[in-house]
Order: structure tokens, then sequence, then C-alpha cells
């Protein structure tokens, strides 16, 4: 008899929402592209970091998990 596979607890994509969307001008883009350059890491997870600190510095809770 065959396995069941195991159930994930992957998302789909539907089940994602957009959940913050800035508009800014272009010196502002690349200011936000030169700070996530400086951290190494993507822009999306440079703005996650950043609000996790800030979160952290208001004693505020720690944020669920962004995207599984």
């Amino acid at each position: 008899m065959a396995k069941k596979r195991p159930e994930t607890d992957k998302v789909t994509p539907s089940q994602l929402k957009n959940v913050l969307v800035l508009r800014g001008t272009e010196e502002w883009k690349a200011w936000l592209d030169e700070l996530a350059e400086a951290n190494s890491a993507p822009l999306t997870t440079t703005v996650e970091q950043a609000l996790k600190l800030l979160a952290e510095k208001l004693q505020v809770r720690k944020p669920p998990k962004r995207v599984p």
C-alpha cells in the first residue's frame, strides 16, 4: 500500500496579500536601494528587518512569519 504524502503548510499564492505599498521619489527609491545594498540583503528583507527592529524598540509583540 502506498504511503500518504505528508501534508505541508504551504500557502498558495492566492492566500498571500499585498500588505504595503510605498510611493516615493526616484531619490527616495535610490536611498532605499542604497540601504538594502549596505545591508547586503534584498529590499524586502531590509524593510522587514527594519520593521522588526522598530517593533522591538517600541515593545510591540514579535511579528508572525511574513511568508511560510
